[in-house]
């Protein structure tokens, strides 16, 4: 076998490779996600969305915490345009995290707005590298498990909602915020040490952020200023 022939044997045993760690990693967060879509389809389902409209949004949508905002909004007669101007504020922080991975995105723009929409909290975490440089393999392959476990998740939710009457009843409702920090605790466990004590600091400062704005800004401008912190503080450390 020639060296170019080695070379590329092994680049592609090296990209499987990769591939088989992406779809592993959506696939461990996929039960977390399992849960919050269960707790969304129950909560749409007794807010008075109809049960296959609600897996419709699911799948639809992707957009987790968002959806339960536009749920809440335009059952209490907020109007649809109120509540989709609220989940885009919600979801603001995916402005800042989209910049971040627009230089792993590939091909025409028709293909970029198809990888884009793949794009979630989980997914640009474990992608994200340490020189801000994101890792298209992993954002795009973790995303697989949970969407498959979001939108199956809300399908049970939605079946179940009648029964369950209130997510808060059954602890649903902190199912959101166990989630994130999941996420925080994973990624500091995959970190060297080196860099751990760093992105602990990025974290607890993305936080308080967070904390400081939610009294006077409006939903949605904390998590923004929060992700803007983290990209800011990642990329300060790799200078």
């Amino acid at each position: 076998m020639t060296a170019s022939a080695l070379a590329a044997q092994e680049a592609t045993v090296a990209s499987r490779r990769a591939r088989r760690a992406a779809l592993a990693i959506g696939w461990r967060i996929a039960p977390m996600s399992f849960v919050l879509g269960v707790a969304f389809g129950a909560y749409a389902v007794v807010a008075g969305l109809p049960a296959v409209a609600t897996v419709v949004m699911s799948a639809a949508m992707f957009a987790g915490g968002a959806q339960f905002a536009v749920v809440s909004l335009a059952t209490a007669g907020a109007g649809l345009l109120a509540a989709a101007a609220t989940a885009m504020l919600l979801n603001g922080r995916y402005v800042v995290m989209g910049i971040s991975i627009a230089g792993a995105l590939r091909g025409p723009w028709w293909r970029r707005l198809a990888e884009s929409a793949t794009l979630n909290d989980p997914s640009w975490v474990a992608a994200l590298r340490e020189d801000g440089s994101v890792d298209r393999t992993t954002l795009l392959l973790s995303a697989v498990g949970q969407y498959v476990a979001w939108v199956g998740g809300t399908w049970l939710g939605a079946l179940l909602g009648p029964r369950i009457g209130s997510i808060e009843a059954v602890g649903l409702d902190a199912v959101m915020p166990m989630f994130f920090a999941s996420l925080l605790i994973a990624d500091l466990r995959l970190r060297p040490p080196s860099s751990r004590q760093r992105a602990l600091t990025v974290a607890i400062v993305a936080g308080i952020v967070a904390l400081a704005l939610s009294p006077i800004a409006p939903a949605g401008v904390p998590a923004l200023a929060a992700a803007g912190a983290v990209l800011v503080g990642r990329r300060g450390g790799a200078r």
